[in-house]
């Protein structure tokens, strides 16, 4: 029998920061020949992400809830049965937007004690645009995302502009929180993701030190920002104004403080998916086959009104 080990990479980040957007880009270019399994946990009842990935990956989903306690025993067990089955090359963990990254990282290291794994990278993908809005509006589970990762990934570099801060200030603000981490500003679409694997192994010599400071476990969502998150099964067709409706609602905040919208919404003519993160959204048509489902994640959300409109 093999004594080779699995790689474990984990891609985190905060919600709706690219996270299953990278991944993709890492399976069609670094990973092309290996046997890629991939983990996520998505807070609410509904997961997403799982139908944005290719078809023929496996996906093992662990929903509602958080890494470090209430699913910790379904993260390691998830791990063991991915190695066992699939017997992969690698897994790739995507933890939910709204977790702290050095509980992941400390379930990684509780995993390489019991099963042939190791953890070979970790990286934090940053929304530009927003960066220094959530480093505000979020709890500290958000700033350790940032200040543990061993590399940071910025995501939409390409859409920073006259109204937002400048990339230095950015940088400047990550520095802060993680004076020693590359920071990678380059657009993906002008890279090719072996550059930023690369990167990410190069910084691998700092996961040990990610994990030191697990004396102090918080972990509830409720206490660490309040994020709330509610999962819709959504069966009659919809018209396209009453879609962008439903935007624009949920950029004025008539349902609560939405950081993070997504789904897969029913029209008559097929699906559209559907992608909200903090005032940003992009709908586009979708071969999505399935039941219609969206997740809203943010906070002092009202499920009566939510409810109402996604029945």
């Amino acid at each position: 029998m093999s004594d080779k080990k699995v790689n474990l990479n984990i891609v985190a980040g905060f919600l709706g920061a690219g996270k299953t957007t990278l991944i993709n880009k890492f399976l069609a270019e670094a990973f092309t020949g290996e046997k890629v399994a991939i983990l996520e946990n998505e807070m609410g009842e509904i997961g997403i992400d799982g139908d944005l990935l290719p078809a023929a990956m496996t996906v093992r989903e662990i929903l509602n809830g958080c890494i470090c306690c209430t699913l910790q025993g379904d993260f390691i067990q998830g791990i063991k049965e991915l190695v066992s089955v699939y017997q992969p090359d690698r897994i790739i963990i995507e933890p939910t937007g709204a977790g702290n990254l050095v509980d992941v990282i400390n379930v990684c290291h509780d995993a390489e004690k019991q099963a042939p794994v190791r953890l070979e990278t970790i990286l934090t993908v940053v929304n530009a645009p927003l960066v220094l809005l959530y480093l505000e509006a979020c709890g500290e589970f958000y700033k350790d995302q940032i200040r543990y990762s061993p590399l940071i990934v910025l995501s939409a570099v390409q859409k920073l502009g006259n109204k937002s801060p400048p990339l230095a200030d950015i940088q400047k603000e990550i520095r802060k929180l993680n004076p020693h981490a590359p920071i990678l500003t380059k657009n993906w679409d002008q890279m090719d993701s072996m550059e930023i694997i690369t990167l990410a192994e190069e910084a691998a010599s700092d996961i040990n030190g990610a994990s030191e400071p697990q004396h102090e476990h918080h972990h509830h969502h409720e206490e660490e920002g309040g994020f709330e998150a509610y999962s819709f099964i959504i069966q009659e067709n919809w018209k396209m104004e009453d879609l962008k409706r439903f935007i624009v609602e949920l950029r004025d905040r008539n349902y609560g403080e939405v950081f993070r919208a997504k789904g897969f919404i029913p029209f008559t003519d097929g699906f559209h998916k559907v992608d909200y993160v903090y005032g940003n959204d992009e709908i586009v048509a979708s071969d999505y086959q399935g039941q219609g489902k969206f997740v809203v994640i943010g906070k002092g959300l009202n499920w009566e009104k939510l409810a109402s409109c996604l029945k």
